[in-house]
């Protein structure tokens, strides 16, 4: 099976990034930009057969040069992204070779993803046609009114935090962008295929598999990667 990963890059990053400083992607975690750690986890990989990244549209060149200098082989394309996520994610799809049969999608700021995350996600999608990487929820959650009012618990056993690696068939994909190119109300690329009534299989992923958000994060970040000597 041909595995292509698109690879999200272009926001900002207002929580973590300061104004004048380089965007996310760029930060630092252990003598390495972030994105960078993300890349070589898919280049590793042998079940990905090439990558598209997809970054704000000022740093193109910067990444090509990144890419060249850190030997990142299995890249195909660099390209510019779009306002939100699911635009980038979107003009990343129109990347995609004809011979790919699955396509993953993982955040280009969840660095820590293992090698063993993603020869699941693709081995469930090979089976089942779409794969998403999560954990269950180990806090008690509530669902609320505007007005802070607390309306259920919800049975926790039954839910799990989503996360990327997300993988499905090249057709499944392909057709909930087309079918729902606005992408209004998802928040992830599964909301979109679970819109067209196909059953998503939860693979485990794994607690240090964040998406680095905030100053804490790249602080967690760099002791999870100090930890893997």
């Amino acid at each position: 099976m041909n595995v292509t990963a698109v690879v999200p890059a272009a926001g900002i990053g207002s929580r973590i990034a300061r104004k004048k400083g380089p965007r996310k992607p760029f930060l630092i975690v252990k003598g390495r930009p972030i994105l960078v750690h993300t890349l070589n986890a898919l280049e590793n990989s042998k079940y990905i057969n090439d990558i598209i990244v997809v970054v704000h549209n000022k740093d193109v060149g910067q990444w090509k040069s990144i890419a060249s200098r850190y030997r990142l082989k299995k890249i195909r394309n660099i390209i510019a992204g779009g306002k939100t996520r699911h635009e980038s994610v979107k003009k990343g799809l129109s990347f995609i070779h004809g011979s790919c049969d699955m396509v993953l999608i993982h955040d280009g700021v969840r660095p820590l993803i293992s090698g063993r995350i993603i020869r699941d996600t693709i081995k469930a999608c090979k089976r089942y046609g779409a794969a998403v990487a999560g954990m269950p929820v180990t806090s008690t959650v509530k669902t609320v009114t505007k007005a802070l009012r607390v309306e259920s618990t919800p049975n926790r056993k039954r839910l799990y935090i989503a996360q990327t690696p997300q993988v499905f068939k090249k057709d499944i994909i392909l057709r909930a962008y087309k079918r729902y190119a606005m992408g209004r109300g998802a928040t992830d690329d599964s909301m979109l295929v679970e819109r067209l009534k196909i059953k998503v299989k939860m693979v485990p992923g794994s607690y240090d598999n964040i998406k680095i958000t905030t100053p804490k994060d790249l602080l967690l970040a760099e002791s999870i990667l100090m930890g893997r000597r």
